[in-house]
């Protein structure tokens, strides 16, 4: 892995991470919303929140998966090659 995949990977977990925490506190908010005007769309908040959540976990996941075995870098592999 040279010098600029490694930077890439950082770059993309750093992102993930930021990604998943944000989109967890938006899911932990909406479920704890008061019965306001908000609250009919209580479940498109979660929704938005968990896909967030579960988008930027398996986008960290996948980082290891961007290698092939000969080397070659592969950007949006989504799984063990």
């Amino acid at each position: 892995m040279n010098n600029l995949e490694s930077k890439l990977s950082i770059v993309v977990i750093s992102i993930g991470t930021v990604s998943a925490v944000f989109s967890g506190i938006l899911a932990f908010l909406a479920l704890r919303i008061r019965p306001t005007y908000l609250s009919r769309y209580q479940h498109i908040l979660v929704a938005i929140g968990l896909t967030g959540l579960i988008y930027s976990v398996c986008e960290i996941c996948t980082v290891p998966y961007w290698y092939v075995s000969d080397g070659d870098f592969v950007l949006f592999a989504v799984g063990p090659i």
